[in-house]
């Protein structure tokens, strides 16, 4: 998990919530989960710097240090997320392997992360993406997952489509409570054999069910694409788009689209916030 607290944790907590949701799902024994913490000024629990990156492990119920050596470093590099790859694969070694990126999305066009020690327009672009996973040869991702806004495009699939078998990421804004991770991670402790599609659905299902438990929590959409089909996809847009130029360059699908408040904070949710990239009450979305 390379968690990027931003303002999401120093503001409102969201980060070591969702760690909490982790503790609990008792996972650690069948399957590891690793997370890398950076970007945020504040950390609300769990002893967790701030001054510094770190590298942790959940192991049944609790948060377990196992790398405190790094320098503060910058999630909007490629470097960065390149050695938590290399780290994370020599150090733990495992049959299949779950990426999960955690912070604010900003869509294909700008990219993700929003690191608070960076430069506030700083992010990790696709091709960044791209350079970091094709520095780890021989590393191959059963699911590469975004807990964050607006990722969910055709651009995204495509860039990423060399290094995963699925994606789970969402085309529209994210809640504030983001993914649901006690449950799906319970099934994969108890069966960490469990199929990519029966795992990538749980992680949707979850999702979407506990977003409508509270409806100040607002709408969730998170969708499981299959990589294997994104290049057919692809070619079908381009052979769309072609045969209807004309009527595609005629008019301007550019949508505005309104700020969302997540419950209990000042910012929108895991897209721009109103205190980290721009202070906008609304912006042009594609």
């Amino acid at each position: 998990v390379y968690m990027t607290g931003s303002d999401l944790e120093s503001q409102a907590g969201e980060a070591t919530a969702d760690i909490q949701e982790m503790l609990a799902s008792g996972i650690g024994t069948n399957a590891n989960v690793l997370i890398e913490t950076l970007g945020t000024r504040q950390w609300w629990n769990y002893g967790i710097a701030s001054d510094h990156t770190q590298r942790y492990r959940v192991s049944q119920g609790k948060l377990e240090l196992v790398d405190d050596s790094l320098p503060q470093l910058d999630t909007t590099s490629p470097s960065t997320l390149a050695d938590f790859i290399s780290w994370g694969t020599s150090a733990y070694p495992a049959d299949r392997y779950i990426l999960l990126f955690w912070d604010h999305g900003a869509g294909p066009v700008y990219g993700f992360g929003y690191d608070e020690f960076q430069d506030e327009d700083s992010a990790l672009t696709l091709d960044e993406m791209r350079q970091a996973l094709a520095s780890n040869p021989g590393v191959h991702f059963d699911i590469i997952g975004m807990d964050c806004c607006i990722m969910g495009s055709l651009e995204t699939c495509v860039a990423l489509q060399p290094y995963c078998d699925y994606m789970v990421l969402s085309e529209d804004f994210v809640p504030g409570i983001g993914m649901s991770y006690a449950g799906w991670m319970g099934q994969l402790e108890q069966n960490p054999g469990m199929g990519t599609v029966e795992l990538g659905t749980a992680i949707v299902d979850d999702m979407i069910r506990d977003v409508e438990k509270d409806p100040e929590n607002g709408d969730a959409t998170l969708a499981l694409v299959d990589e294997s089909a994104v290049d057919e996809l692809y070619a079908s847009w381009v052979s769309f788009a072609y045969a209807n130029e004309n009527s595609l360059l005629a008019s301007n699908y550019s949508q505005e689209t309104q700020w969302r408040t997540r419950p209990g904070s000042t910012m929108g949710a895991r897209g721009h916030s109103q205190d980290s990239w721009g202070g906008y009450d609304s912006w042009d979305g594609y």
